[in-house]
Parts: structure tokens; sequence; C-alpha cells
């Protein structure tokens, strides 16, 4: 089978001169999934510059949305979530409601391309009214609500710059800025989307790299998920490979911590995550093998169980001298406070 590869870059944005003035013919491409995974894995292997990381995330968020070969969606998932570390991601952001309106942002890209390459060409040291210019132009882009096309738009005119690695005091501040600002939100949408794919395989890696994104809170809201889920009698949020995944990372990293909560709250949240943990382990009619396996070795990494065992009657038996333990401890007098001679004789009628 031939595919026709079609280009999206917006020639007329520069005014069609020089060898841009008309794209690139169409041609056909062999063996589509390997070349579009082996020049991936060239992109995300290359040197380290501000340019090379806007055009990895540009390109890596088209990827994760758009193309149909989901190795090269799970590929540019992970790719993702190691850009979120870069840039210093805290938590997601909403995708714009609204579609970007070509006219204003080609006018707006067109702006900030002639604001800056006067810059460049005048050379340092710049003066204050060319720094204003320079935000103000920046400010006016991000005023745009940026989708995928949006942003990798912004990114492509930026990228036009070549800049150099960031100093201290750079005149093109704001334009390093606004790069690392459109990138934070193409990697918002390209995460999201990871964890939404139709493919088990890409949504396990949605679940890694949005764990890398956002650490315990992103574990914490999915064990959350799947344990309401189990309650309610409810369609799973995922199976299979990306239930695994997401074992695996309890296995990885252990039982999130939540913020902001006291030490009876934290206690009550990790008995919480540990009986949805037992849940999934013991459940044979509704969960496979690999996903059961995975959950035993979640408990025997989270609980402190001191075993592998991966039988239900190990488990069983540890559940349940875990509850008499607590059982016990609940019933200890608080500090300060002398236990009871003896057991209190009931009321009789």
């Amino acid at each position: 089978m031939r595919y026709v590869i079609r280009t999206s870059f917006p020639y007329e944005l520069f005014g069609g001169r020089g060898p841009y003035k008309n794209p690139p013919a169409e041609k056909a491409v062999k063996n589509p999934p390997k070349r579009c995974l082996g020049a991936l894995l060239h992109l995300d292997a290359g040197d380290v510059s501000p340019s090379l990381e806007a055009a990895q995330v540009r390109q890596c968020a088209f990827v994760a949305m758009r193309c149909r070969y989901y190795l090269s969606r799970e590929r540019a998932v992970l790719e993702l979530g190691a850009a979120a570390v870069r840039l210093g991601l805290d938590e997601p952001v909403a995708p714009p409601e609204e579609p970007t309106d070509a006219g204003e942002l080609t006018e707006a890209v067109r702006g900030l391309i002639e604001v800056a390459t006067r810059l460049r060409t005048k050379g340092a040291p710049l003066d204050a009214t060319d720094g204003a210019d320079l935000e103000a132009a920046c400010a006016l882009v991000l005023e745009q609500p940026l989708d995928l096309e949006a942003g990798r738009r912004v990114l492509k005119a930026i990228e036009l710059f070549d800049l150099p690695p960031r100093s201290p005091d750079d005149p093109f501040a704001a334009l390093y800025d606004l790069s690392e600002d459109v990138q934070r939100q193409l990697v918002v949408q390209g995460l999201s989307a990871g964890r939404r794919d139709r493919h088990p395989r890409v949504r396990a890696a949605g679940l890694r790299a949005n764990h890398q994104a956002y650490g315990d809170a992103f574990l914490l809201f999915e064990l959350l998920r799947l344990e309401s889920a189990l309650d309610k009698n409810t369609e799973l949020p995922f199976e299979g490979e990306a239930l695994v995944e997401l074992l695996r990372l309890v296995v990885e990293h252990g039982l999130p911590q939540a913020e902001e909560v006291n030490a009876f709250q934290q206690q009550e949240l990790r008995m919480r995550m540990l009986f949805t943990l037992v849940r999934v382990a013991m459940s044979f009619s509704a969960f496979e093998n690999p996903v059961r396996s995975m959950a035993m070795r979640a408990l025997g990494a989270a609980s402190g169980a001191g075993f592998e065992s991966q039988l239900f009657e190990d488990w069983t038996a540890w559940w349940t001298e875990y509850g008499e333990r607590l059982a016990e401890r609940s019933a200890r007098p608080a500090p300060g406070r002398s236990a009871p001679e003896g057991p209190e004789e009931p009321d009789t009628p």
C-alpha cells in the first residue's frame, strides 16, 4: 500500500518568497509506518537547542494526535512526557474551546516575524522601545486560542530565527518565553490525547507520560477513578495494557501521597488504594492474569508485605491479618489516657 504525504506548512504566511514560493510536490512513501517512526526517533535523538526542542514538541504533538500508526503515537506521547519535565509543567490546562481564527492568527504571527526580523537585523544593543515592541507582538500571539494547528504554526515561525541557547539578560527573552508557553499548550493537548487514545498501548504510554509530567497527583487521581468504577460497577477508565501500566507505576513509585491532608486522611487514602489493589488482584472473573499479576506486585511493593506471592490464598490471609492489626491499633488508647480496666458489661434490659 502506498500513501501520499501532503504538506500543511503555511507558505503564504511569509509572502511566498524565495524557495517557499510553492509547496513541495506530493510524492509517494514506501512503508510509511517504519519511515514515520524512524524520522521521529531521529528527531528525538538530535542535539539539544531551543529550536530543536520546539521542533520536537511541534512534531510529537502532531504525531500524538493525528498519526494513524500507533507505534509512532506511543513514542510521541513518551517524548511529550519528557518535554513536560523540561518545561516545568505543573498541572493540565484546558484546551481552547473555540477554534483559532486563521486570519487573526496570521496577522499576529506576521507582526511577530516583522518585529523579530527588524530587531535581529538591527543587532545589539536593543533599547527599551525595541523590547516593548517584541513583548507586545508576543502578547498579541498569545491572545489567540492556540489549538494544535495554530500552536504548530507559531512554533514553526519562531524556529525560522534559529534561536541559540538562552543567555542571561537576552534581548529576545520574550521570544523564548513565547516559544515555551506555546510548547506547554501543545504538550498538555498531546498528553491528554495519549490518555484517550484508541489503542491500549498508546493509552499505557499516556499514563506513564502524564505521571512523568504531573507526579503523585495524577497517579492518585487515576487510582481513585479506578476505585470509583469498581464501587459503582461501571465501565473501567482503562483496562488491559493501560491498567497494567498504571499498576506498574505503583510498583515503581509506591502509593501516591496526597497533599494538604492530615495524617488520618492520608492513612484512610492509603487503605482505600490498598483495598483497590486487593480487589483487582483477586477478581478472577473481571481481570486477566497479567492485570492480576501486576496488582499483586503492586501490593507487595506498596504494602510492605515482605513477599511477592501471586497466590490468592496468601493475599487473602495477608489482607485479613492487615485488617486485624489496624483494628488493634485503632483500639489503643490515645496518648495520655489510660486503658480501661476491662471490657464493659453490656446493658441488660
